[in-house]
């Protein structure tokens, strides 16, 4: 959802900007040029990105994952910088930013941890995947903030996917050079009944928990008078606008204009149990793991193609539309001469 704004904030950004004095340097001036420049690149970038990601992991763990974490940092920090200047930060206190970001500090300090190991399974694989559908995001190599919300969302899931069956996908060669200190294959396993609650149930849920408590003193409290102010955009512009088309929203939280605070985490904490069971299937079935992965990657290409498609068809209807236009401009010029003539 905040990448279909892109346009109408960047014109806004723009519009700010111009209003200024051309020969002021501002912070504003300096946020639209980078921006613009991001955009310029997008479709390099995105490229150079996806070959050397699926070339480490297919043959290398090892590199695949600092190559992630250098990626994940670098897409954070366009992040930052682009919607610092849209003034769409308040978006970076979402749960897919934190699910991320613990998804590092876990595989630099605690990857022989099993209890963290499941927690960050579960919602990489549920939640966190899960959005890829739920805000119809799209791998569109030419957009920067189309291509940095698929990797946010989709990396994390393949991440855990290449961990938790890297004996199964890698030859030990491979293996041998892994620096990372993961809990042995054999030893994820998940077989009582109370092993499986506790760790692919109550500790996520807890994890979601400490979020959800983050995000009310941080961002109901400590920003409340930025999510009153409309220049200003956040998940709840999004939750709003997707309960106003979504039947299911509407059915499980009624009108989102009233108590949005409490029916956007309410909403969320749903979202988040009816992704376990996918999570669940996934850490127990190699296969199920796998299709899941490949229909989540069909879907952002699919997407991606769609809306390319549609944006080609807009340009050739309007060229279409513009030369008939001046075809018949250039056909009234001819004729008038010949109307005054035969008036005469």
């Amino acid at each position: 959802m905040a990448e279909n704004k892109n346009k109408q904030s960047q014109e806004k950004l723009q519009e700010r900007v111009e209003d200024k004095p051309k020969d002021s340097t501002t912070i504003e001036q300096w946020t639209s040029s980078v921006i613009n420049e991001m955009d310029r690149f997008a479709m390099t970038r995105s490229m150079f990105i996806f070959a050397i990601v699926t070339f480490f992991l297919g043959n290398n763990l090892n590199l695949y994952l600092y190559f992630f974490m250098f990626c994940t940092i670098y897409m954070l920090i366009l992040r930052f910088v682009r919607w610092w200047g849209k003034k769409w930060l308040l978006y970076m206190f979402e749960f897919c930013y934190f699910g991320i970001t613990f998804l590092i500090v876990y595989l630099i300090f605690f990857p022989n941890e099993k209890v963290l190991w499941c927690m960050t399974y579960v919602y990489s694989t549920g939640h966190m995947a899960i959005a890829i559908i739920l805000f119809n995001n799209q791998a569109r190599f030419s957009s920067t903030d189309h291509i940095s919300s698929a990797w946010l969302h989709s990396t994390p899931i393949v991440t855990v996917w290449a961990i938790r069956w890297r004996e199964q996908l890698y030859v030990d060669a491979v293996l041998k050079k892994l620096t990372f200190d993961f809990v042995p294959e054999s030893a994820m396993a998940i077989t009582s009944n109370e092993e499986r609650i506790k760790l692919l149930l109550i500790t996520p849920t807890i994890f979601w928990v400490g979020w959800a408590a983050f995000y009310v003193l941080v961002f109901y409290i400590g920003c409340n008078s930025y999510i009153q102010d409309d220049n200003y955009k956040s998940g709840l512009d999004d939750f709003i606008a997707m309960a106003k088309t979504s039947s299911c929203i509407k059915c499980l939280v009624g009108d989102p204009t009233s108590n949005t605070k409490i029916k956007y985490l309410f909403q969320h904490f749903i979202t988040n149990l009816i992704s376990m069971p996918l999570s669940w299937l996934s850490y127990h079935y190699f296969a199920f793991n796998t299709v899941y992965i490949l229909v989540l990657m069909i879907f952002l290409m699919w997407n991606a193609s769609s809306q390319q498609n549609k944006m080609i068809e807009k340009k050739v209807e309007e060229k279409i539309a513009k030369k008939i236009k001046e075809e018949t401009s250039s056909q009234n010029i001819l004729s008038e001469p010949l109307n005054n003539a035969v008036k005469s």
